[in-house]
């Protein structure tokens, strides 16, 4: 369970109620608020999110790299942060069950394709890291991880494949980012077990933070984001 004293400060709205019957039900009801957005409001809350994912990166110089993702029509589009960041970038590429993160330049062109699901990804001429590298990194890896919906809890819905869910298992110590529409942050989302939890979620107003472990390293005192 996550203290709620750790994000008290960064919640000045209460997050909507929400009382979803099952995961389907959920991934429905919040695909429906991000459909009601229209592009435009897509638009600008993308760029007031970059804009704090930049700021957030010069409060964090542990991080070593960061595994980016090419945004879907109902995702945060997060090109301008890839095109502006200056640390080292993974990419995922889907691999059966589960992603493997790859050393990336940036660059959309031929080292980009889309998956089989129809994300883009990295393709195969990009060489993928271990798992023994990726954990070498330890919390210097940070991860941006897209969803259907985030919860008070830090909790995460996805799009029901489990990628992120059994890739995120694999690298236990590095640090999970949230990133979505305000409309995609609710109080409760239905969850299990093998439902890998965030550190934070970011969203255009709203900052929430807590370590999974006493020991890891917390994004809680950035409140001013």
């Amino acid at each position: 369970m996550v203290n709620p004293a750790h994000f008290s400060k960064v919640t000045s709205a209460m997050l909507p109620t929400s009382q979803f019957a099952n995961k389907e039900n959920a991934r429905l009801s919040l695909n429906r608020l991000v459909n009601e957005l229209g592009q435009a409001q897509k638009a600008s809350q993308s760029a007031l999110l970059n804009q704090r994912l930049q700021k957030l990166m010069t409060h964090v110089p542990a991080i070593k790299a960061i595994c980016v993702f090419i945004s879907l029509q109902d995702e945060p589009d997060i090109k301008p942060f890839i095109l502006t960041c200056s640390h080292r970038l993974l990419l995922p590429r889907q691999e059966g069950p589960i992603l493997r993160f790859c050393n990336w330049d940036g660059a959309h062109s031929s080292t980009v394709k889309h998956s089989t699901l129809g994300v883009q990804q990295a393709s195969a001429q990009l060489p993928t890291l271990s798992d023994d590298q990726l954990n070498q990194l330890g919390q210097g890896l940070l991860v941006l991880v897209p969803g259907r919906g985030f919860d008070s809890q830090l909790h995460r819905l996805g799009r029901g494949k489990g990628y992120y869910d059994q890739s995120l298992a694999r690298v236990p110590q590095a640090l999970r980012l949230g990133l979505c529409f305000d409309c995609q942050l609710v109080s409760t989302l239905p969850h299990e077990l093998h439902d890998q939890r965030m550190d934070a979620v970011l969203t255009t107003t709203r900052f929430l933070s807590a370590p999974r472990a006493p020991t890891q390293f917390s994004l809680a005192p950035l409140f001013d984001l």
